[in-house]
């Protein structure tokens, strides 16, 4: 197992530095060997007001996807729904997610902060939004994986 530490190599972004994205594979790789981690969960930047610069383009939401995606098939630990994530790539998983409550710092919003932020609710990255408005709405593949990887939850 590599160390803990961040590898210092370029990013999939014509050499820019994309924090977290060259690292998928080395968390998953964790989440596997360290005893007291049950899974990894991956989340997709979304572009808060002063971090639009960390967002991902639909390229490179498709290939971290993928990649998520292939660890799971793989059977790494991973908490997503591989199902989910193409229309967590392309941003077409429905949100808001009615079923999903954020409490942060005593304030409570339905889905996410990100509610408030107009336009800000079509570039969500959090993932469990997508996954859970999925499954809610019904997504068949969506369902069957969820039964399938989580029957203990039923």
């Amino acid at each position: 197992m590599r160390g803990c530490r961040p590898r210092n190599r370029a990013g999939r972004d014509r050499g820019r530095r994309r924090p977290n994205v060259d690292d998928v594979e080395h968390v998953a790789e964790l989440a596997a060997a360290l005893p007291t981690v049950r899974s990894a969960s991956y989340n997709v930047h979304t572009p808060y007001p002063g971090t639009e610069e960390l967002t991902l383009g639909p390229e490179q939401r498709r290939d971290v996807c993928d990649r998520i995606a292939a660890l799971i098939r793989r059977g790494y630990p991973i908490a997503n729904l591989a199902s989910a994530l193409p229309r967590i790539a392309d941003l077409t998983a429905p949100r808001p997610c009615p079923q999903c409550v954020i409490v942060e710092e005593g304030r409570q919003w339905t889905c996410g902060r990100c509610v408030e932020i107009p336009g800000l609710c079509e570039q969500c990255g959090f993932t469990f939004a997508g996954e859970l408005s999925l499954l809610f709405r019904g997504n068949p593949r969506v369902v069957l994986e969820a039964l399938r990887r989580y029957p203990h939850l039923l």
